[in-house]
């Protein structure tokens, strides 16, 4: 949902969340594709029952769903609003509805800002091919900041290859033993079900979104399963319980449940991705998860703009990424920059997905003084975060706060808190960026 927030001096900024928003329930077979010989197949069957759904019960809508005209409508608010260009700051997704219309209507560009940045010709055909390029990088990151915290990391190891070494081995067991949870307290409220190899390494994956606020609690509920007790982890996968909704007649069920292992917001983004894309793609395209979920979908949106992305627009596009991003890597912002003039790339040497996963005032204030008075930081320009995994056994993060003004150490406890507000969504709504 796009929102409208105050820039300076009567501006407006119009900002644009990542993900899509849930939609209808819908079970899955299961949180990973790789948890048994049979989950592909089933998991693309359950998303060709969803396609044929969506198409017969469309009023002509589906067709009307497309980045394409989400960026026309932006245009149509921009022009009744009055406002001679677009003020826009997109993130992860938000990233290709803003470098879609600095493409189609360079000349309404005003201040664009993406952070978290979709490689577009990777989007467009449906190939996601370029998502998961740091994903590792960033396992490996974490891993090593659990090694250089013995008193505060619950999986800790003398060396981050070994930290990891242990967290697959974790999984590893949980692939051939998937630990049961059964839970019930004085007044009678049982709380039970299943943590497996598939639920645990989706989990882990979200994590990499947010690690500086929720790799701590990951790591504490990951050893306890080592231990046998998945009752950490269940209560991380599911917040309120299951309360049996696996075993429960459909009569029974509370309407509001969303325990169950489903992925809401898949819905809104295959109606959208998959609208995106040519319907015919490799026939390797159901070997990996988000191409399954465009296996049935029949629906092509009546226009869909599908590059070349770039151009000449009139005022340069500000770009930011992550050193280490787990679905939206560093090279897809360096690759898009290329393409339009005078963008520049703004880097936050940091983990987790887009800048806003962790603190830095150098950042804040780069991308404001870009939207107050349109100047662009130097290129080649990176921001240190002042943002910890565990407590710093170095002090770095003081040493860095140390070199900042009075009004930057001003934004770091509000922003702070902020980060430290993640919270592990349930599996209902785990979206493939964003």
């Amino acid at each position: 949902m796009a929102r409208e927030d105050s820039a300076h001096d009567g501006e407006r900024v119009l900002r644009v969340p990542s993900g899509a928003g849930p939609d209808v329930a819908r079970n899955v077979p299961t949180a990973s594709l790789n948890s048994s010989n049979g989950d592909l197949a089933r998991f693309s069957a359950s998303f060709k029952i969803f396609g044929h759904l969506a198409e017969a019960r469309d009023t002509e809508i589906g067709r009307l769903v497309s980045t394409s005209f989400t960026a026309r409508d932006m245009l149509l608010i921009t022009e009744a609003f009055g406002w001679p260009q677009l003020q826009f700051i997109g993130y992860s997704y938000g990233s290709v509805l803003g470098l879609v219309f600095a493409t189609m209507f360079p000349d309404r560009v005003g201040r664009i800002v993406v952070d978290g940045i979709v490689d577009l010709d990777d989007y467009f055909v449906g190939a996601w091919s370029n998502n998961l390029r740091d994903a590792d990088k960033e396992i490996d990151l974490v891993s090593k900041a659990c090694s250089l915290s013995p008193t505060h990391c619950m999986l800790y190891e003398p060396s981050g290859p070994l930290v990891r070494a242990r967290i697959e081995r974790i999984l590893g067991n949980l692939y051939k033993d998937p630990l049961v949870v059964f839970d019930s307290d004085a007044s009678l409220n049982t709380r039970y079900g299943i943590v497996d190899y598939g639920s645990a390494k989706l989990l882990l994956l979200k994590m990499l979104y947010s690690p500086y606020a929720l790799f701590p609690i990951t790591a504490n509920a990951f050893a306890a399963a080592e231990k046998g007790d998945g009752r950490p982890l269940f209560n991380l996968l599911y917040p309120r319980g299951m309360a049996g909704s696996e075993w429960r007649c459909k009569a029974d069920r509370d309407p509001s449940d969303d325990e169950v292992p489903v992925l809401l917001s898949m819905e809104a983004l295959g109606g959208i991705a998959c609208g995106d894309a040519p319907p015919k793609m490799s026939t390797l395209g159901d070997t990996w998860f988000p191409h399954t979920l465009c296996a049935g979908w029949k629906m092509q949106a009546t226009e869909s703009f599908r590059g070349p992305f770039g151009g000449n627009t009139s005022h340069p596009v500000l770009v930011v990424g992550n050193t280490a991003d787990p679905v939206t890597p560093l090279w897809s912002a360096e690759k898009m920059a290329r393409g339009f003039s005078s963008a520049v790339v703004l880097t936050q040497d940091s983990i987790g997905h887009a800048s806003i996963s962790a603190v830095s005032p150098c950042t804040f204030h780069h991308i404001i003084q870009y939207l107050h008075e349109g100047t662009l930081p130097p290129e080649g320009t990176v921001c240190n975060i002042v943002t910890s995994i565990f407590p710093p056994e170095d002090d770095v993060v003081a040493a860095v706060t140390a070199t900042l003004s009075v009004a930057e150490q001003r934004l770091i406890s509000p922003l702070q808190e902020l980060v430290r507000k993640v919270k592990l969504p349930t599996l209902a709504h785990l979206p493939l960026f964003g």
